[in-house]
């Protein structure tokens, strides 16, 4: 990894097999894809020395303390917080509207997260997406198609 203010290039001891920078900057979790109880590991990007170890990937909070992720099991797919280190619950489970896909789960720098959803296509088989504010009743930010062609749908997902 390459940090593009200083040019420095900065190497995880393991394989990562998924990461996410808190808004900030300031943290990276590390997914290890090397740990056959998948650990995560969160680094301070200024230091490059670890803060926290976990066990949940998924979206890193500003502060680098709480990770949310889609919770797929049970079939009805629902947003979780943890708590990086203790993996407690972090706050209420939200669950992703009916009909639609999650996508990307991010933070923001004022704290919000917000979904992006597949919730179909258009006759001309462009993919529809919807942003939702997940911390705010799942408010609809956007909604908006982009050429089929150029879009992948998510694994798992209806609308192939």
């Amino acid at each position: 990894m390459v940090d593009t203010v200083s040019g420095q290039a900065h190497t995880f001891p393991f394989t990562p097999l998924h990461i996410s920078f808190s808004p900030d900057n300031s943290y990276v979790l590390a997914y290890r894809a090397d740990d056959p109880n998948g650990s995560v590991v969160v680094y301070s990007t200024k230091t490059w020395t670890e803060v926290r170890r976990g066990t949940q990937p998924g979206a890193l909070s500003m502060g680098g303390t709480t990770v949310a992720y889609v919770d797929q099991y049970g079939g009805t797919p629902y947003i979780r917080l943890r708590d990086v280190a203790t993996g407690a619950s972090a706050g209420a489970a939200v669950k992703v509207p009916s009909g639609e896909f999650d996508n990307a789960l991010t933070w923001d720098r004022a704290g919000h997260l917000d979904l992006l959803t597949v919730v179909g296509k258009t006759p001309s088989g462009d993919i529809i997406y919807r942003w939702r504010r997940a911390d705010d009743g799942m408010r609809i930010l956007d909604t908006f198609a982009i050429d089929g062609f150029h879009s992948v749908p998510p694994a798992g997902s209806v609308m192939k």
